[in-house]
């Protein structure tokens, strides 16, 4: 697993413990987010709604040819976002309905429960079919990827942003595939 160590933003600086794993198989893209961190929220239920928000893991992708990325964004109780478009002012989201192919796996639960002020430890695993991301032109194989992968809270206690790659920008903007990085698997 790959751990999320990058604090981009000195007026955030609480780095919960965040690792992830980037795999694939030949039809799915596959995320597993394990997560520590003092207090966990879960207020978002329905998908497409502000999930980032909330404790919440993120992967950025794109084939490295192409300018459209997707964003998959998922809280702690697998409440999910997906969007793609090649930057943050022309971002297509796609439907709730559409997201249901996803398989999403939560330690959680699958149920929004608020805010708990307690030190949390969760998993996340998200399995979300290739059919949903036609722009990264897959071949059943293909690994070469780029992107970055994100933890935030922007309504936690202590808002955090937490990255796999750094940003440099002056406040907390995931949405720069300038600093995109090609990921792990």
């Amino acid at each position: 697993m790959l751990t999320l160590s990058q604090i981009n933003w000195p007026e955030y600086p609480l780095k919960p413990e965040v690792r992830v794993s980037i795999r694939r198989t030949a039809t799915h893209l596959l995320l597993h987010y394990h997560v520590s961190e003092p207090a966990v929220r879960a207020q978002e239920a329905e998908d497409n709604g502000s999930v980032w928000e909330d404790s919440c893991c993120e992967c950025f992708i794109k084939a490295p040819e192409s300018d459209v990325y997707y964003n998959i964004e998922c809280n702690c109780v697998g409440t999910l976002l997906i969007g793609l478009g090649a930057g943050r002012n022309d971002r297509k989201r796609y439907q709730p309905a559409c997201l249901a192919p996803v398989r999403r796996t939560a330690s959680l639960g699958r149920t929004a429960f608020g805010l708990r002020q307690e030190p949390t430890e969760w998993e996340l695993e998200l399995e979300v079919p290739f059919s949903l991301l036609p722009e990264l032109h897959d071949d059943g194989q293909r690994t070469d990827y780029v992107g970055n992968v994100y933890k935030c809270g922007d309504l936690l206690p202590q808002p955090h942003f937490v990255t796999l790659f750094p940003i440099q920008t002056p406040s907390p903007d995931y949405h720069r595939p300038e600093f995109f990085q090609p990921l792990p698997f």
